[in-house]
C-alpha cells in the first residue's frame, strides 16, 4: 500500500493556505501566487499582472452621449504572454518551479495528488468549472480552469481546494473523477502544473 493509499484513509489538510485573489486576470497565475504566499509568506500581488499589456480598440460608429456620461463601448484587451516567458516569470517572481505532469490513468493521478497533500505540498491542477458544485457553471458550461488541491476528507469523500472566486471550497470525489475523465476525453490527458515547491526567488 502506497503512502497515498494510507493517507487517504484519514483526513488531511494543508493549514494556513491563503485565499486565491479573485481579481487576478488569470486563474492559473492566481493559484501560483497563492502557493507562493503559502510557501514564502510574502505578498507579491501585481508583479505578473503588471507584465500584461492593455490596448483600447475603438468600436465602429460615433461616440454616444447620455445624461450621466459618455458611452464609449470600449474593449479592453490583454495580450497573452508566451508560455516560456510566463513560466520564467513564475520562477523569478514567485519562486514556484513549474513542472507540467500529464496523466491518463485516474488512479495514478489521484495517488500523486494525495501523496503531495499528505506531504504538505499544495498541487496546482488543471480542472473544469463544470465540475465545481458551488459554481453556477456546474453541470452546464465546460471550461478549463486551474485550482489548488490543499486537503481531503475520506469520510465525506471530498477534496478541499482553493478556487479563484470561491476561495476555500470542496470538490466531491465523484466530480473529481468525472472531471478527470472529461479532460482525458477532450484533451487526451489531465495535466498538473506540478507540486508547488520552493525555488530560488529573485
Amino acid at each position: 500500500m502506497s503512502q497515498g493509499e494510507r493517507a487517504f484513509t484519514r483526513q488531511s489538510a494543508i493549514d494556513g493556505f491563503p485565499r486565491i485573489d479573485r481579481y487576478f486576470p488569470e486563474c492559473r497565475i492566481a493559484a501560483i501566487e497563492a502557493c507562493s504566499r503559502f510557501l514564502f509568506g510574502v505578498e507579491d500581488f501585481g508583479k505578473l499582472y503588471g507584465r500584461h499589456t492593455f490596448r483600447y480598440v475603438k468600436p465602429p460608429g460615433p461616440i454616444t452621449f447620455r445624461d450621466n456620461g459618455v458611452e464609449l463601448d470600449l474593449e479592453i484587451h490583454r495580450e497573452p504572454l508566451p508560455r516560456t516567458e510566463l513560466d520564467s516569470l513564475m520562477r523569478d517572481v514567485y519562486g514556484i518551479r513549474n513542472e507540467l505532469v500529464r496523466f491518463v490513468d485516474f488512479q495514478e493521478y489521484r495517488l500523486f495528488c494525495i501523496d503531495s497533500i499528505a506531504s504538505g505540498v499544495p498541487v496546482v491542477t488543471n480542472f473544469d468549472l463544470g465540475f465545481i458544485k458551488q459554481r453556477r457553471e456546474y453541470g452546464k458550461l465546460k471550461s478549463a480552469h486551474a485550482i489548488v488541491l490543499v486537503g481531503y476528507d475520506a469520510e465525506r469523500r471530498q477534496l478541499r481546494v482553493g478556487e479563484q472566486m470561491l476561495g476555500d471550497t470542496v470538490v466531491d470525489f465523484e466530480d473529481f473523477e468525472r472531471c478527470f475523465e472529461h479532460r482525458v476525453a477532450s484533451d487526451g490527458s489531465m495535466y498538473l502544473e506540478g507540486r508547488a515547491r520552493r525555488d530560488a526567488r529573485a
